[in-house]
């Protein structure tokens, strides 16, 4: 209602006027802007899980609701018309951060921030929140909305803390995977050498006339061969198990003839003094069964299950060997009448060092790596192996399954066939520092009938190639002064030597060793002790192509 005076023409007040003006959605809109007003502060003053705070344009905070409280411990009294900066951490108040992000507001519109604030009490929290004008640039103050996300950043910090932690043990453990790597190359190295020069001699005695005709010799000499031969196996498979623990066994997969294969490893077993007295059988399925595997570390596998078979067998004892198709699957089981294995140690047979009996009581060698060996080159295949046995004394099999190779033609056995030409005639050079192997070297190709020139160093072994037409290197790897790479490297540049056929000698196995030696020009790298057989067979080979 408008209550005004009535005046006359006169200017004299002789009555009123009354003006009524309808108000009602004027009202109703006031009540309800009021209602919302005083549901937003409630909801304000009663949210604990954010704090909600308003600020005048200065920064000096107008309300302060009850999650502020719990968050940050100040009462309301304790923080109207006190400039939020309070709360900032000294090296925030030293970057003037406060006065960043109110800039930022005004600018923006908004200004998100992540950082520690200080409590009440001294300690400090973790707070997410964002900063927002009230009014054109802020004409009215501030708004700060902030939720304390300590434990979410206490567990990041862990989180990272923790990866950190597992990344430097990592970088550790691979650091002490590599230092023994290195260490157990470098063992074997040593440890091949004089081994070695035992194989040799015992070869160089195998072949003299007056050993050749006395049996005790040409036995000791075998005794001698063989113990030489299990020393070096038992350094292969230690190098193996370490390949195979730090990822470093790498496998060259082909098709290959099982069935061939095993006929060829029983004929050598058969051939063996140390299996005289054993009847030894082979059952090979009629069809060929050809694997998808690297062949040499299956004949490995094979190898050890042979061996085992016959080391713990009794000289008339029997040992079975079957090859046949397992659903998609190669079979080969090795079985034996021999010592068996004790039920209660039958889970265990495949575990690494792990052999039944005692060290004082238990009469057969190894150091228990053989079978583990067998597992793991198994399972790289994609394989599995089983091992069975009714108890001591009754015997064990070993079953080895391996996939099929379903692309495999006639021609996929993987063995060749060669008819083994003498090297009668051919001038070979020796290349080693120590004097006493390339004079065993020297004595055992000449009884083949080969022209041999020796050197005790690089250089010497240079000045040879220029003095004589050589037909085949022959040469250590670990030589003082100059090594066995950079030796074939010069001797490549001589006249006529480009494509010299060389033979690297060396107590270094690894696969990187192999590989490098192959890189450097090396038609065969052959590890020691080097078996005479095999290196007159190489030669053969180089001399052909």
């Amino acid at each position: 209602m408008r209550l005004l005076p009535y005046r006359t023409t006169d200017d004299r007040i002789e009555g009123a006027v009354m003006t009524f003006f309808d108000i009602s959605a004027r009202r109703l809109a006031e009540e309800q802007l009021r209602a919302r007003e005083t549901r937003m502060r409630l909801v304000a003053e009663s949210t604990r899980d954010y704090a909600i705070v308003t600020t005048d344009a200065e920064g000096c905070v107008t309300s302060w609701n009850k999650g502020a409280e719990l968050v940050f411990g100040y009462t309301e009294e304790e923080m109207l018309h006190h400039d939020l900066e309070r709360l900032y951490t000294e090296e925030d108040r030293t970057r003037s951060m406060r006065q960043e992000e109110m800039r930022r507001a005004r600018e923006d519109g908004r200004a998100e921030d992540e950082r520690w604030h200080l409590r009440k009490d001294g300690s400090r929290v973790y707070c997410s929140g964002v900063t927002t004008p009230l009014g054109p640039a802020a004409t009215y103050g501030y708004a700060k909305i902030a939720r304390d996300q300590t434990d979410r950043e206490l567990s990041n910090s862990e989180r990272e803390e923790a990866l950190t932690c597992e990344q430097q043990n990592r970088s550790h453990a691979e650091n002490e995977m590599a230092l023994k790597d290195e260490f157990l190359a470098i063992m074997s190295h040593e440890l091949r050498h004089p081994l070695n020069m035992i194989h040799v001699n015992a070869e160089l005695l195998a072949r003299l006339p007056e050993v050749v005709q006395s049996n005790p010799a040409n036995r000791a000499a075998q005794q001698v061969r063989t113990a030489v031969m299990s020393q070096a196996k038992i350094i292969d498979d230690l190098l193996d198990m370490s390949r195979v623990r730090t990822g470093k066994l790498a496998l060259a997969l082909g098709p290959v003839d099982i069935g061939a294969m095993v006929a060829v490893m029983v004929e050598a077993a058969r051939a063996d003094q140390a299996t005289h007295g054993l009847a030894i059988s082979v059952d090979i399925a009629d069809e060929p069964v050809i694997v998808l595997a690297d062949k040499v570390r299956v004949e490995q596998v094979l190898m050890n299950l042979l061996s085992n078979a016959i080391k713990f067998s009794p000289q008339d004892g029997r040992i079975d060997i079957g090859v046949d198709h397992d659903d998609n699957q190669a079979r080969i089981t090795v079985s034996d009448t021999g010592q068996g294995i004790a039920p209660d140690f039958v889970p265990h047979v495949f575990d690494m060092f792990g052999q039944a009996g005692s060290v004082t009581t238990r009469s057969k060698g190894g150091l228990g790596i053989g079978l583990a060996l067998v597992r793991e080159i198994v399972q790289l295949h994609g394989g599995r192996v089983e091992a069975t046995s009714a108890g001591i004394g009754k015997g064990a099999q070993f079953s080895v399954w391996l996939p099929l190779y379903h692309d495999a033609g006639p021609a996929s056995a993987g063995n060749d066939s060669r008819v083994d030409s003498g090297i009668a005639g051919a001038r070979i050079l020796v290349v080693d520092d120590a004097a006493d192997v390339v004079e065993v070297f020297q004595t055992l190709l000449e009884m083949e009938g080969a022209q041999v020139v020796t050197a005790t160093s690089a250089q010497d072994g240079l000045a040879a190639l220029r003095q004589y037409d050589v037909d085949v290197v022959i040469s250590d790897i670990s030589m003082p002064d100059m090594n066995g790479y950079t030796f074939l490297e010069q001797a490549r540049r001589l006249p006529h030597y480009a494509k010299l056929p060389a033979i690297a000698l060396s107590g270094l196995a690894r696969e990187v060793d192999i590989a490098r030696a192959r890189k450097a020009g090396f038609s065969s790298h052959l590890t020691k002790p080097i078996s005479v057989d095999r290196l007159l067979a190489t030669v053969n080979d180089l001399l052909r192509h």
